[in-house]
């Protein structure tokens, strides 16, 4: 008889919990490892929060009404196809809560993001991941069906790709009777969303997150879009008092300011693509990315792990992910052009190391 004495469901005892990036309390460390957004919020955030203070001893909208209505005007759609999520993790977990049954099929894409094989082992469901073809495309015959959820990070994470509109509306045509899921988690970095094509598709559900573009990863505020029929389901199965009062107020103002957006965004984009040139200075293999984090080669057998250890000794955290086919490789996030500087002396050091 296990520790537990029988009393855990199987399907977790045998699974692996999901492990974040490497977190640090020094506040020296250059944080690059979770694709945080290392500039400030928008103003507006703080103040909205401190007018929601007040109210600390009554439960939030249970809703999010207002907060929805932001995203509605900001993404052109109705309020009835926008949920408010607890990050947008808590609407990727009421995806598999809601559509797939103990023994049905998953179906992610290798490499990805992995905490959906996470999502599917605690929800005894089987998860087959298709490895992506050439550098890291969909490949050209999509096998999806029976699967009950289909899953693509776009762009992806960790390789930054983008997957232009036709191959998503490929993967709609191949998922039969599945549910899309296009993880839209740095789309703004992109300038393409899947949003529109809710009009045509009623299999297709797209994700958003307010913790990359908007910098409030500390507030947890996740938005998930879907014909209304499918999110009055997946609202019977959300917790009722899902995001709290200061967290509504926050997220609000943050999807209201698109100048701060827009401006923060630009920053960003600029200085990933000066990362990636001063990368490929180096020698390295760097893929071209459409998000917040750059994924390059390193050489050597041994040679991501032993750049990512030289590049913690200077206090620079990256992430080594060590998965099959991308143990050589080290994902970037892009921080403040300072970050960069420090992020680039510190790879060139590792490099000419070796």
């Amino acid at each position: 008889m296990p520790p537990t004495m029988g009393i855990i469901r199987a399907c977790v005892e045998k699974m692996t919990g999901y492990l974040p990036g490497e977190m640090s309390i020094d506040p020296r460390t250059v944080k690059l490892n979770q694709n945080e957004n290392r500039h400030p919020p928008s103003p507006r955030v703080a103040e909205a929060i401190a007018g929601a203070l007040g109210g600390l001893n009554l439960y939030p909208e249970s809703t999010s009404r207002s907060l929805r209505r932001a995203a509605a005007e900001l993404y052109g759609v109705s309020e009835r196809r926008v949920m408010a999520t607890n990050g947008s993790d808590e609407m990727l977990s009421l995806f598999f809560r809601c559509c797939c049954s103990p023994g049905d099929e998953a179906v992610g894409f290798h490499p990805g993001y992995t905490y959906y094989a996470t999502l599917a082992a605690m929800n005894g469901v089987r998860y087959r991941p298709i490895d992506f073809s050439g550098e890291f495309r969909l490949p050209e015959r999509l096998e999806l069906e029976p699967a009950r959820l289909v899953l693509l990070a776009n762009p992806n994470s960790p390789t930054g790709t983008l997957f232009p509109e036709g191959e998503i509306r490929r993967l709609l045509a191949a998922a039969g009777n599945g549910l899309v899921v296009i993880d839209e988690a740095y789309a703004d970095f992109s300038g393409q969303t899947s949003i529109p094509l809710l009009d045509e598709y009623p299999n297709l559900a797209v994700v958003r997150t307010l913790s990359k573009s908007h910098s409030l990863a500390g507030l947890r505020v996740g938005l998930g879009f879907a014909r209304p029929e499918p999110l009055a389901q997946f609202e019977k199965v959300r917790d009722f008092y899902n995001l709290d009062r200061l967290a509504q107020a926050g997220a609000e103002a943050a999807l209201r300011d698109r100048d701060w957006l827009r401006r923060t965004v630009e920053r960003i984009v600029a200085s990933r693509e000066r990362t990636a040139r001063g990368i490929a200075g180096l020698g390295l293999k760097v893929y071209p990315s459409a998000a917040n984090f750059l994924f390059f080669r390193c050489p050597g057998d041994s040679g991501a792990e032993r750049i990512s250890a030289s590049l913690r000794e200077r206090n620079i955290l990256v992430r080594h992910f060590g998965n099959r086919g991308i143990s050589d490789c080290l994902r970037v996030s892009i921080g403040t052009e300072a970050d960069m500087d420090l992020f680039l002396a510190g790879l060139e050091k590792a490099v000419r190391k070796g």
